[in-house]
């Protein structure tokens, strides 16, 4: 059976703007409870703390918990593992009120593939319970057969082990067709390193501008240059193959390829 692994945040909803709001949610609440003086101090930090974060290598740094934990520790004011949990409670609390819909056509693109026979499994770097409840509020879970996150593998993307994991877990039968993701590191190049033949990448301003620090100079010196020479020889070079599309419905036009003559472009 062909398997399909999807990214969860920013791949199949708009995560960026629901984190915002959720952060900003509980630095205000971290800041009436530390008063005017720690409270400012912590705000001030955050950021920068929170980007070292993202540009380490640490596999937690997709983890609120970590961040909360971590400001405090910055900013040397004590905090209580009671109060992480809290903040972090709060947090996803917050995210699952915010959150509303997927990406417009990502349903139907997920039915396509169950409809041809194939199989959605969702592979995530955050933990398994929140993600469990991003994909049930979304009213997603029943459009895939499996979801696989960090705390239950023990390795974050881009980690090759993931590959390992998931072939000890999938069906002999079962083989990876494709793989949607936002990030460049942790989908895009990730799986064009480890053989999967084809990778699509959820492309808009939004991802684009985020991503800018990671992906500028790929997508423009490799992304491009992949989805223009190699669109003409995609028989030979699947495994290299990035598609960038504008939305899933335009994604959705092109599914019938996928089964039919094993590429998309």
């Amino acid at each position: 059976m062909h398997v399909v692994l999807w990214d969860i945040d920013n791949t199949l909803f708009d995560y960026r703007h629901i984190d915002d709001v959720a952060t900003s949610f509980v630095l205000d609440a971290i800041e009436r409870d530390l008063g005017p003086e720690q409270g400012a101090i912590y705000r001030s930090s955050f950021y920068d703390v929170v980007e070292n974060i993202r540009h380490s290598h640490s596999p937690l740094h997709h983890h609120k918990e970590l961040y909360w934990k971590t400001v405090f520790q910055h900013s040397h004011i004590d905090i209580s593992l009671t109060d992480v949990h809290r903040y972090t409670v709060m947090y996803e609390d917050t995210f699952l009120q915010q959150l509303k819909a997927p990406f417009e056509g990502v349903e139907t693109c997920l039915r396509r593939i169950i409809q041809q026979g194939g199989k959605n499994i969702a592979l995530s770097n955050n933990r398994y319970r929140y993600q469990l409840a991003r994909l049930d509020k979304l009213r997603l879970l029943p459009f895939f057969a499996t979801l696989f996150c960090f705390d239950e593998m023990g390795y974050s993307k881009p980690d090759p082990h993931i590959w390992t994991f998931l072939a000890s877990q999938l069906p002999p039968c079962d083989s990876v067709m494709a793989y949607i993701g936002d990030s460049w590191k942790e989908d895009i190049l990730f799986a064009r390193q480890h053989g999967i033949p084809h990778v699509f990448w959820k492309h808009n301003d939004e991802a684009s501008s985020h991503h800018n620090d990671e992906a500028s100079s790929h997508h423009n010196d490799e992304a491009s240059s992949h989805h223009n020479d190699e669109a003409s020889s995609h028989h030979n070079n699947n495994h290299n193959i990035v598609y960038r599309f504008a939305s899933y419905m335009d994604l959705v036009d092109r599914l019938d390829a996928l089964w039919t003559n094993d590429y998309l472009l």
